[in-house]
């Protein structure tokens, strides 16, 4: 069986889940797009909590806006959410590893 074969039968096997991805990857930019930062507070508040806690600075919520640092002028708002990272992972992820090879040889990163 060649590669491209298998490729298919994984496809067709599988296919429900990728249908699943999609409509869920789909779903979430119509959502990021239709909302403010207000909207996106399930993912900006862990970001400032993490970047405080590993940074060791406070931010402050400003509704609409997002988190603030103003000694740093530094702002966690909607474009530096990872909704987009997380809405295109599954373009930019592992491709497939096709077993022939040892493990991570035929790895590839899609750019």
């Amino acid at each position: 069986m060649t590669f491209i074969s298998e490729m298919k039968q994984i496809l067709k096997n599988n296919w429900i889940f990728y249908l699943i991805g999609a409509a869920f990857c789909i779903g979430l930019k119509l959502y990021y797009r239709s909302v403010d930062s207000c909207g996106l507070m399930w993912i900006l508040t862990p970001t400032a909590r993490w970047a405080g806690i590993l940074g060791g600075y406070a931010f402050e919520n400003l509704p609409h806006t997002g988190y603030v640092n103003h000694d740093l002028q530094f702002i966690i708002a909607k474009s530096c959410s990872g909704v987009q990272f997380t809405a295109q992972g599954p373009n930019h992820q592992l491709s497939w590893w096709n077993g022939d090879a040892p493990l991570g040889q035929n790895l590839y990163i899609s750019a």
